[in-house]
């Protein structure tokens, strides 16, 4: 019994780290995409000055 609790407890402990990561994650993507937004808006402005 005691070694099917140590390994519930580390089971629960890797889900942790790996919804931590997953956020993590989803965070930078968020980020990534704006950024490609934005430069995007900026190569159209500079395509309508030239």
């Amino acid at each position: 019994m005691v070694k099917n609790s140590e390994q519930l407890t580390l089971l629960a402990e890797n889900q942790n780290l790996l919804i931590a990561s997953q956020q993590r994650q989803d965070k930078i993507l968020e980020t990534l995409a704006l950024r490609s937004i934005e430069q995007e808006t900026e190569i159209r402005h500079m395509k309508r000055v030239k």
